[in-house]
């Protein structure tokens, strides 16, 4: 399946190399130019054991693409994977203000076939605001949430042999194509809706 990953920080890089490694094509967006350039340089900016020799093996694949557009690296893609920063506000929520900016960056170029997937940490009930914000102007791409839960230090050892995958989705064909992805690995799918 094609592929796009928003957000080359730790959440990104691991789901890109995981995704990679069960033989999915990844497009991965990323704004900071540094970062592109490291990445394509094969220089990965964070450690994580595991990490490198993935997002090797991908690039070495040619399953792996750095794009320093977030609109180019969901050209053509079938799912697109937000793992977008959402820091904490002063009461000790996350503030998806990110994950909504880059929503109406892609606005003008999602398909209505697409899926939008949430794996940032974000507040109960963000899935339903991007579904309203699509359809405010008339995209009719479907939204999932996927929350990650990975430790740093196991990060890809928790992906690749994760005990459950939890998909929460407003249709059930949207969340059977999120659990598509993750054929291949031990975990259960765990199948709810997003809140």
């Amino acid at each position: 399946m094609k592929v796009a990953v928003i957000g080359a920080g730790y959440v990104g890089l691991v789901q890109a190399g995981g995704l990679t490694s069960l033989g999915h094509h990844v497009r991965l967006g990323e704004s900071n130019p540094q970062r592109v350039d490291e990445l394509r340089a094969r220089k990965i900016p964070i450690y994580e054991p595991g990490l490198t020799e993935l997002l090797d093996r991908a690039f070495d694949n040619r399953l792996l693409s750095v794009h320093s557009s977030n609109v180019d690296a969901v050209d053509g893609v079938d799912v697109i994977f937000l793992t977008l920063p959402t820091p904490l506000i002063g009461d000790g929520a996350a503030d998806p203000t990110i994950v909504h900016q880059v929503v109406d960056e892609l606005i003008p170029v999602l398909t209505d076939d697409q899926l939008v997937v949430t794996k940032s940490t974000v507040p109960i009930g963000t899935a339903a605001a991007l579904r309203d914000r699509l359809r405010a102007v008339g995209c009719g791409a479907g939204v999932v949430s996927n929350p990650e839960f990975l430790a740093e230090g196991s990060a890809v050892a928790d992906f690749m042999r994760a005990e459950r995958i939890v998909i929460g989705a407003f249709e059930s064909d949207d969340a059977d194509l999120v659990g598509d992805l993750y054929a291949g690995l031990p975990a259960q799918l765990v199948k709810t809706d997003p809140s």
